[in-house]
């Protein structure tokens, strides 16, 4: 999954948003409306934001 289906908003802009508010990306998922009405998409988004961002736990 690449976007939150229910607010129509990509991955993408959660990650941009995180960068531009200096934020974190939950907070600018929270602000953007993402994974807040069913909560489907929300493994998928953290662990696209977690690599992006470059905070994927390292084993």
């Amino acid at each position: 999954m690449e976007k939150c289906h229910c607010s129509g908003v990509r991955f993408e802009k959660v990650v941009e948003t995180a960068k531009k508010e200096c934020i974190s990306f939950r907070d600018a998922a929270k602000s953007l409306d993402v994974s807040e009405t069913c909560t489907a998409c929300r493994q998928d988004m953290i662990e696209f934001c977690e690599v992006k961002l470059g905070l994927e736990k390292v084993y």
